[in-house]
């Protein structure tokens, strides 16, 4: 780690979501003592189910095991048969809202003559 930045010796620790800048994006970031903590609380949570952050500056509550992925339990997926029907929807009523603006053009051009 470089001794540059003089943030880089905070004592505090902290975890967030890299997602506010792109080349940390899709990463959980933080401090040296902000992992740690992470390490202990990650360590507890497979103990007892569940684990409280309250301390440092940490973007989420807690750590919590669960035993199926509630994604998986969702109703649409992404990439489904719905959202292809959706989207060929929206394209047709697009269409058709071009094709009526268009013919609306080429009524009124033809007033103007």
């Amino acid at each position: 780690m470089s001794t540059d930045n003089p943030c880089d010796e905070n004592p505090k620790p902290w975890l967030a979501h890299g997602s506010c800048t792109p080349e940390h994006e899709d990463f959980l970031i933080g401090n040296p003592p902000g992992l740690e903590l992470l390490r202990r609380k990650v360590d507890d949570a497979l103990g007892t189910g569940e684990c409280r952050i309250d301390e440092g500056g940490v973007e989420f509550r807690g750590i919590r095991l669960v035993a199926t992925d509630p994604r998986a339990q969702t109703g649409v997926k992404p990439g489904g048969f719905k959202d292809a029907m959706r989207l060929l929807a929206c394209a047709v009523v697009g269409f058709a809202l071009i094709f009526v603006f268009l013919a609306g053009l080429f009524e009124i051009s033809s007033w103007m003559k």
